[in-house]
């Protein structure tokens, strides 16, 4: 039996488009102008906070939570 293709999420592909090169990212933005109708008649898909759900975690990757707050509260009031 044929089974489909599961898709990558909304955040999956933010995630994957946020590390292209930027001539990257200019292509991919025209393809996106020219393929998808963005009138008011065309049935876009409402988009769900919980699909950004660990956009941007390689930043923090090795970056201990706790030591991060105590840098940030520690750089208060010091100019």
């Amino acid at each position: 039996m044929h089974q489909a293709a599961t898709l990558p999420s909304f955040g999956d592909v933010l995630n994957i488009v946020s590390q292209l090169p930027l001539q990257d990212k200019a292509a991919l933005m025209e393809f996106l102008q020219q393929t998808v109708p963005l009138s008011r008649h065309s049935e876009i898909r409402k988009l769900n906070i919980y699909d950004l759900k660990g956009v941007g975690k390689e930043i923090w990757k090795g970056t201990d939570a706790q030591d991060y707050v105590n840098q940030e509260r520690d750089s208060w009031g010091k100019s």
